[in-house]
C-alpha cells in the first residue's frame, strides 16, 4: 500500500516536472543573454573593487 502511494506520488511529480516543459526556450533567449553580460560585469566591477583595488566609481580616478 504505501509503495503503491509513493508509486503514484512519484508519478505525479514527474508529470508536473514535464508540463513545466512546455515553453519554447528560444522566445526569451536574449533576455537571458543580457542577465549573464549584466551578471558577468557586475563580478567583473566586484572582482576590481575588492581585489585590484579598483573602484570605476571613484571621481578621483582619471
Amino acid at each position: 500500500m504505501k509503495q503503491r502511494i509513493l508509486g503514484v506520488l512519484a508519478l505525479a511529480l514527474l508529470a508536473l516536472g514535464f508540463a513545466g516543459c512546455t515553453r519554447n526556450i528560444g522566445d526569451d533567449l536574449s533576455q537571458k543573454a543580457q542577465v549573464v553580460v549584466r551578471d558577468a560585469n557586475h563580478a567583473y566591477d566586484t572582482f576590481s573593487k575588492y581585489f585590484l583595488n579598483h573602484d570605476p566609481d571613484d571621481p578621483y580616478l582619471d
